[in-house]
């Protein structure tokens, strides 16, 4: 019995790990929930295990903040670009702004098709992530994408910015958003042309 009780426990903590090791690919802390939850057995299993049991949660907490301050999401954006099976996510560059608070991240998905999305690491728990619009229709591998910072603004795109983050204000600008956005008879249609010449003129 004292080894079944043994055994069940390690497999709670193994299990809770496993669930706290994907903490890094969410933008919410239920991973890290489900693996304290996951401890619970052995609360009454192996009573003499609570405290180190409880250090797993607890380092991946930490691990969870130092990567976010110190590391600038690094680990996080890994994560989410690494698959298991199909390996066809990349890093494909990273820019840090001149003020080098914020780092954005180009991750190129390249199956069938090409697409990208960009992750930014500001001073938050959770890196900021949008998708970059792509204008162009046939499969080009890869594509034709720009990503600048101009001072405090990142801007990203094809051929036209899709994608723009204010560093100043901490706010994230993508033409999803803009077109689902408030709109007036007066003013002129959401096109990626128009948001374009908008985060133009937020330079």
């Amino acid at each position: 019995m004292r080894r079944l009780k043994a055994f069940t426990g390690t497999c709670c903590i193994l299990l809770s790990a496993l669930l706290c090791l994907y903490q890094f690919k969410f933008d919410h802390l239920f991973p890290l929930a489900l693996g304290c939850v996951a401890l619970i057995p052995v609360w009454w299993l192996r009573p003499s295990w609570r405290r180190w049991a409880l250090c797993v949660p607890i380092l991946f907490a930490g691990a969870l903040l130092i990567d976010a301050f110190l590391f600038h999401h690094r680990l996080a954006v890994e994560a989410r670009a690494w698959q298991l099976v199909w390996d066809i996510d990349e890093i494909e560059d990273t820019l840090t702004s001149p003020s080098g608070r914020t780092t954005a991240y180009i991750v190129g998905s390249h199956w069938l098709d090409s697409s990208y999305r960009v992750y930014l690491s500001a001073p938050r728990l959770f890196p900021y992530r949008a998708y970059i619009e792509t204008a162009a229709t046939d499969p080009t591998y890869p594509r034709d994408i720009t990503a600048t910072w101009n001072g405090p603004l990142f801007s990203a795109g094809d051929n036209l910015v899709s994608v723009a983050f204010d560093e100043r204000a901490g706010k994230l600008y993508t033409y999803d958003d803009w077109t689902h956005g408030a709109h007036s008879l007066t003013e002129p249609p959401k096109t990626r042309e128009t948001f374009s010449k908008y985060i133009h003129t937020m330079r």
